[in-house]
């Protein structure tokens, strides 16, 4: 990898997703939220949010 280039990863130990969920992923028009490991809610917008934030800036 060039110096100038930096990869992040994002991993968690949440209940997981299923195909159809990992094919919407990115999608503003699907719905993506679901509750979490211990019955919080989520919108299903927070890798949608990183997304945009990378791209912003040049990443991708």
């Amino acid at each position: 990898m060039p110096d100038n280039l930096v990869e992040i990863s994002i991993k968690d130990t949440g209940i997981g997703m299923n195909k159809n969920m990992i094919d919407n992923l990115f999608r503003l028009d699907e719905k993506t939220n679901r509750k979490g490991t211990e019955g919080e809610p989520s919108t299903g917008l927070g890798l949608i949010i990183c997304k945009d934030f990378i791209e912003k800036h040049g990443g991708k």
